[in-house]
């Protein structure tokens, strides 16, 4: 079974994807995602680029290991996560077949922790 924080909690916004589902705290505009961490689409920690089922939710973070804060809407899709800030960036994880994820490098890899994507 999937689990979501347990304490109150008001929801943002909300995805699903590829057996992924992710939403934003209503109350501090975090990241959260639970489900199938393949490509590191729900941001925990990989092992390989195999990834895994993730039941319990995960907060996403970026290379430095801080929490996204102030983002209001997030997108799963098939190889990657996407998010737009209130402040109109675009951060995202997970897959990068062909520079999907926008960070220069055409050559696949898997990335769990959340990048902003240059404008």
């Amino acid at each position: 079974p999937l689990t979501w924080p347990s304490t109150p909690y008001t929801l943002g916004a909300l995805s699903a994807g590829r057996n992924a589902l992710c939403g934003t705290d209503g109350s501090d505009y975090s990241i959260h995602c639970v489900g199938d961490n393949g490509e590191g689409l729900v941001g925990a920690e990989l092992t390989s680029c195999g990834g895994g089922s993730v039941g319990a939710h995960t907060q996403v973070i970026d290379f430095n290991g801080t929490a996204l804060l102030g983002f209001g809407k997030v997108s799963v899709g098939w190889h990657a996560t996407c998010a737009l800030s209130f402040s109109k960036e675009v951060w995202c994880w997970g897959g990068n077949p062909g520079g999907l994820l926008g960070i220069g490098s055409g050559s696949y890899h898997c990335q769990h922790r959340a990048q902003r994507i240059a404008n």
